[in-house]
């Protein structure tokens, strides 16, 4: 039974936009760069399952991907402060723009959205 609890707790936790204790906040556009840009990002529904979808965010500041139904992905993004600032198009409609957290666990990146206080989305850095 406290499994069960635990595990609730790790569901809820996750869905509220918390980050992982053992992640590290990305505080600069330059740690940014070298995490993050260039590299395949593929989002999963749960751990070990095939990929939802993928984007690639480039130092060069524009973002492309697929949805898990083939959709397209494309956008730009910059950085502002602390936080990572993205304007998208998915399959031809425009995304309301966001500044975003993003921390870092390994090969796991955790964007957090509303600058931190929103819901958070894993994505694994490949």
């Amino acid at each position: 039974m406290a499994h069960i609890r635990l595990f609730a707790l790790m569901i809820a936790a996750h869905l509220i936009g918390v980050t992982p204790a053992l992640a590290e906040r990305i505080a600069s556009k330059q740690a940014f760069v070298e995490k993050i840009g260039g590299k395949k990002l593929t989002e999963r529904n749960r751990h070990g399952a095939k990929p939802r979808g993928w984007m690639t965010i480039e130092a060069n500041g524009r973002i492309s991907g697929q949805t898990p139904n083939l959709g397209i992905i494309s956008g730009t993004w910059q950085w502002k402060d602390r936080f990572y600032c993205r304007n998208l198009i998915v399959d031809a409609v425009a995304v309301p723009p966001d500044c975003l957290t993003v921390s870092v666990n390994g090969n796991e990146a955790i964007f957090t959205r509303h600058q931190g206080n929103g819901l958070a989305n894993i994505w694994t850095v490949e």
